[in-house]
């Protein structure tokens, strides 16, 4: 199954959350959004170098057996 996610991410690099695009059932949503929590990401940055709170684009979870 496949999972897309996007998550909101704090200046700091933290996750502040994260929401599945589209839910094929079975808890996969869920799986993904608690994936993507668990992580820690780059800070996006303004035009001025300084780390800004930001959405990612839409990324693909993808479970396989």
């Amino acid at each position: 199954q496949n999972v897309t996610v996007r998550v909101v991410v704090n200046a700091d690099g933290s996750v502040a959350s994260a929401s599945a695009q589209n839910d094929p059932g079975f808890g996969f949503a869920a799986a993904a959004e608690a994936c993507a929590r668990r992580e820690s990401f780059s800070p996006a940055r303004d035009d001025s170098g300084q780390p800004v709170r930001a959405t990612t684009p839409a990324m693909r979870v993808r479970f396989r057996r």
